[in-house]
């Protein structure tokens, strides 16, 4: 049991069960994912696909970028069972790394060539991503502490916000670039007012401040980094491996986009990009699943509860299974009419790609059950080749299958690479376990042979040859 950071604390209180972790961090995910198909539902009704097509065109650009900030910052927090980094420490690190996200957004469009409105759309998707990622930073605090209510609350808090200041924007504008001003507002209200005032408690800096002091001089002080730059290196260093991970997870959920695009425009792109937001139902209920016991994963691998850890990922997996069959049999029973409904009857022409898709979503929620063993077990490095190879493993299918086949194409390629990584990642998770048994076996043996004087296997083939 880790301890909190409040050092005023008499005690560490219970640790929350899975189940209720899961129940809050499943409400978070439904409302967050829900929010966000909602903003692509009101696209799709009330405008064009190529509108769709030129929002989702910016997330492919803006969002594998903003990764760049992100740098899976709040694993090594989470996972940081020694406590050596600082919270106010990663909170620095994360504003230096959004500045260099923003540059690099800039920097992005101008070798694109994009216009200016495109160029400002994308600017704005990365902003608003940028804010979640802020948020990160307090919840990297709260789910190592597993309390993923507090999260829950925040997810719903700002998506349920962002979805109402985006509708209204759209309805009263007409434009999708206020749109997402609106998400940008929603976000950042809940981070500003919420997530730093309770997912970081800080009581000694808050005794810094002046009790008359005003309001505004609280409010900032709950965003105050701290500079440690020999272990914001070194956090940099350790973390390097899962930020190039996230870009690639990130650019390989968007090669498909990036190659309709090129290939069959900003209409197919569109379609592409609404239909394959329906198989995220599977996926919300996947990632929160996994953020609920990503946490109780790395601390029973790192005390050396092997038979636990392997429990705990086969029920995961089960889960995660039962999710995309069930997704599948939907989307083969009811697709054309979701499709109708949920968007306009020309969507129903591609139900089709809504199955394949659904296909794709199981096999992907059960890796994704293999990715969380691996992340719990602080597998950093060896997931860069695996990624690097799924990501380039999507683009060759697409480049392809998509000028051969369109949207079937890109739907086929995303099969290919999602069972590439299924294969691949239950392999590593497989070596990882035997090698850890091995290391603990290892340290077992060794005080044995220091205290009783037990020779080593090569001691006693030496001594006998």
């Amino acid at each position: 049991m880790v301890r909190t950071e409040n050092p005023g604390a008499g005690r560490t209180p219970a640790l929350p069960s899975l189940t209720r972790n899961f129940i809050w961090t499943l409400g978070g995910n439904v409302v967050g994912s829900g929010c966000q198909w909602a903003i692509v539902v009101l696209l799709a009704k009330i405008s064009t696909p190529e509108v769709v097509g030129q929002f989702a065109l910016a997330m492919a650009v803006a969002i594998p970028i903003t990764f760049l900030a992100d740098f899976r910052l709040r694993v090594l927090y989470v996972t940081d069972t020694q406590e050596k980094y600082r919270f106010r420490e990663m909170l620095g690190l994360r504003f230096v790394l959004a500045c260099v996200s923003l540059l690099a957004i800039l920097i992005t469009c101008a070798i694109a060539r994009f216009d200016s409105y495109a160029s400002i759309v994308t600017l704005a998707v990365g902003v608003a991503q940028l804010a979640d990622f802020l948020s990160e930073s307090y919840f990297g605090k709260l789910q190592r502490d597993e309390r993923m209510d507090r999260i829950a609350i925040s997810l719903i808090a700002r998506n349920i916000l962002a979805v109402t200041l985006f509708t209204t924007a759209v309805f009263v504008t007409h434009q999708l670039l206020w749109g997402i001003a609106g998400i940008l507002l929603g976000r950042g209200l809940v981070l500003l007012f919420y997530d730093a005032r309770y997912g970081a408690p800080d009581p000694e800096a808050t005794a810094r401040v002046p009790a008359r002091s005003s309001w505004k001089l609280r409010l900032l002080d709950r965003f105050r980094p701290e500079w440690n730059l020999s272990r914001q290196r070194e956090m940099l260093a350790v973390a390097l491996p899962l930020a190039i991970v996230s870009v690639l997870v990130s650019v390989n959920g968007y090669v498909p986009r990036y190659v309709l695009e090129s290939y069959l425009g900003k209409r197919d792109l569109g379609m592409y990009s609404a239909i394959n937001y329906i198989p995220a139902g599977c996926f919300m209920v996947a990632t929160a699943l996994g953020y609920a016991v990503f946490a109780r994963l790395s601390k029973l691998f790192g005390h050396g509860d092997l038979a636990g850890f392997r429990r705990l990922l086969l029920r995961i997996a089960g889960v995660y299974a039962s999710l995309g069959v069930a997704g599948v049999i939907g989307a083969a029973v009811l697709g054309r009419q979701v499709l109708s409904f949920v968007y306009r009857p020309e969507y129903a022409q591609h139900v089709e790609l809504l199955r394949w898709l659904m296909v794709v979503g199981a096999i992907q929620c059960l890796t994704m059950s293999m990715q969380c063993g691996l992340t719990a077990a602080s597998q950093f490095r060896v997931q860069v080749p695996l990624f690097a190879g799924v990501a380039a493993t999507s683009l060759i299918g697409c480049l392809l299958l998509v000028p051969r086949m369109g949207l079937a194409g890109a739907a086929l390629a995303a099969l290919i690479s999602s069972l590439v990584q299924l294969c691949a990642s239950a392999t590593l998770v497989w070596r990882t376990l035997t090698r850890r048994a091995r290391e603990l076996k290892d340290r077992e043996c060794l005080p044995l042979e220091t205290a009783f004087g037990v020779p080593s296997e090569d001691r006693v083939a030496a001594t006998l040859t």
